[in-house]
């Protein structure tokens, strides 16, 4: 379960607070942990009837405030007849986001991660979400969302991802987050995404001529980097435009008419 506040160490998001709730022994139960984690906070919990739990604040302004619930079911069939599906395991289990003996799934994904064994055995499931009734020839529903969440899902990503810090954590989608290591030298013109220059590396726009690199995100550039510049007759020169925050250290290596 996950409430709104400013202390946090369990996940990437600086603005929640886990509570881990063991549901192994009944609503009854759930409902005692929830009223002793948060009765404090003046909520209360309830189990009016069946799975159903209802939590309410105290009613008044300026102290606690319910403005929205949600809840987030692990997807564990291929067939389902909904559009998300169980495309990753972690450590050969459905990921849930739990907290396990076997390590945290929050960042067991980097040695941990596969493809879904089932989904690998059968790949018309990337397509295919129901069987009863059979998804009909040519739709798109399945492979859209899956495009969807790749393209514009928002994340959080943990600092230890190489971007971001514990306070302020990079968020944003997946593409955005990845980051192009420069150790030796880069040349041209176009578009990259982030970028840090390591000691020794060298970004140089231009090819061949004065051009432009485009950097679709942050550049750092450490100490011991170089930024390597043609500047012609004219005064005309190569440059090196950013979207996003410019960290530089840097040597600059300027010639006239070569880099």
């Amino acid at each position: 379960m996950c409430i709104r506040d400013r202390s946090n160490n369990a996940t990437t998001d600086p603005n929640d607070q886990v509570i881990g709730i063991d549901f192994s022994g009944g609503m009854a139960s759930v409902v005692t942990q929830l009223n002793t984690a948060l009765g404090g906070a003046n909520l209360t919990f309830s189990n009016p009837s069946g799975s159903v739990l209802r939590v309410l604040d105290d009613g008044a302004a300026g102290l606690s405030n319910v403005d929205a619930a949600s809840v987030t079911a692990t997807m564990t069939s291929l067939t389902s007849g909904n559009a998300e599906l169980p495309f990753f395991t972690d450590g050969g289990q459905l990921s849930t986001g739990a907290m396990t003996a076997g390590g945290s799934q929050m960042t067991g994904f980097a040695s941990r991660i596969t493809v879904n064994s089932t989904l690998l055995g059968d790949p018309t499931r990337t397509v295919i979400f129901s069987t009863s009734p059979q998804t009909p020839s040519g739709d798109t529903t399945r492979p859209d969302f899956l495009y969807d969440k790749l393209v514009n899902g928002q994340y959080y990503y943990s600092p230890t991802s190489g971007i971001g810090t514990n306070a302020t954590p990079f968020n944003g989608t997946i593409a955005s987050s990845q980051m192009l290591t420069i150790n030796g030298t880069v040349a041209g013109t176009g578009t990259i995404g982030n970028t840090n220059v390591n000691a020794g590396g060298t970004i140089a726009p231009g090819n061949g001529g004065i051009g432009t690199l485009s950097v679709q995100g942050n550049l750092a550039m450490v100490a011991g980097s170089r930024f390597a510049a043609q500047i012609d007759g004219t005064g005309a020169s190569d440059r090196i435009t950013v979207t996003g925050a410019l960290m530089k250290v840097l040597e600059m290596m300027r010639k006239t008419g070569s880099r």
